[in-house]
């Protein structure tokens, strides 16, 4: 992992829009989040806040 760079990504709403009890909400749709999960696993490197800290520590 590289301790320089770090993204994060964070969804707040993710549910069925279609049938949402909240309309109003601007959200991400099943569908869509699990299209973008694909991509980023594709891409990028998932990593755990342990493994995060560990790097910023100094760790491997």
């Amino acid at each position: 992992m590289n301790a320089d760079k770090l993204t994060v990504v964070m969804y707040h709403y993710v549910r069925d829009l279609q049938n949402s009890r909240y309309p109003q909400i601007k959200g991400c749709d099943v569908r869509l989040f699990k299209e973008q999960i694909k991509f980023l696993q594709k891409h990028y490197n998932f990593v755990t806040i342990e493994q995060v800290i560990n790097a910023y520590r100094g760790g491997a």
